[in-house]
């Protein structure tokens, strides 16, 4: 008979193993000075949740712009703590910078903005340093007194500070740009120990002299009493009225007039 032919014994290639993809985690938060974007994409959900349950505690559920996405890569502890490391940045950013952009790229934290003085640059590089992060904020160059004054002034002529006809009552319309002007102030004095600011009141010559000198006076210390309620510290402020004694322009046309009754902002050390 014939010989039994034995096929030979099949080889099974083994089984290929595919690692897991890595857990993605690239996020951003970009601070305006109130508002916050949160942009980029969180491994988890719950890592999403993390950082805009974070950023609304801190900026105010309002002013938070949740772009962020999930890609579900999966979880890991060290993103994770690399949020919770990421998240404690807001506070700082918060109180400290006028613009700022905190990011993670996995677990490298980076920092970088625009603080308005050396102590609040620090303050931050601080807290970005016990997070083991790296911070690239800059301080802002302080602003002079005379900077101040011509800022306060270019408002004052371009909005105008005016009041009720013949009174020291301040209009409607004025009270914004004081709001303005006081928030302006106040940020100033909190980086400047030396300035003082003078507010000075002016009319035309219309009226009496003396008429016109305690007007001045009234309508000064009633912009003075505004600003204070506004958080200005006004141990810093005087109000001297100075009635009709320095026009600005010419009291024999209209314009020249109106432009005589102001108010008027001096800035000078001490």
């Amino acid at each position: 008979s014939a010989p039994t032919t034995v096929a030979p014994a099949t080889t099974v290639a083994p089984a290929t193993t595919i690692a897991p993809a890595a857990a993605i985690l690239n996020v951003a938060a970009d601070f305006d000075g109130t508002k916050v974007v949160l942009t980029g994409a969180t491994a988890t959900e719950a890592q999403r949740k993390a950082i805009v349950d974070a950023a609304k505690a801190t900026f105010g559920e309002a002013n938070v712009v949740d772009q962020m996405t999930v890609n579900g890569t999966g979880e890991s502890a060290e993103l994770d703590a690399a949020v919770t490391t990421f998240t404690a940045t807001f506070a700082p950013m918060k109180a400290n910078l006028t613009t700022g952009k905190a990011t993670l790229d996995g677990t490298v934290l980076t920092v970088g903005g625009s603080a308005p003085s050396d102590a609040a640059k620090a303050a931050v590089d601080t807290a970005v340093a016990g997070g083991s992060g790296t911070s690239t904020v800059t301080a802002d160059a302080p602003v002079t007194g005379a900077a101040l004054e011509a800022d306060l002034n270019k408002l004052n002529s371009l909005k105008g500070i005016n009041f009720e006809t013949g009174s020291d009552v301040i209009t409607d319309a004025s009270k914004a740009t004081l709001d303005e002007a006081a928030a302006t102030i106040v940020e100033f004095f909190a980086t400047s120990s030396v300035e003082k600011i003078e507010i000075g009141g002016h009319t035309d010559n219309v009226g009496s002299d003396a008429t016109n000198l305690a007007l001045s006076q009234r309508r000064a210390d009633a912009v003075l009493a505004y600003l204070k309620g506004k958080g200005v510290d006004t141990a810093r402020v005087t109000a001297v009225g100075n009635g009709e004694t320095k026009p600005k322009e010419d009291n024999a046309t209209a314009a020249g007039r109106a432009a005589n009754r102001r108010i008027e902002f001096t800035v000078s050390g001490s």
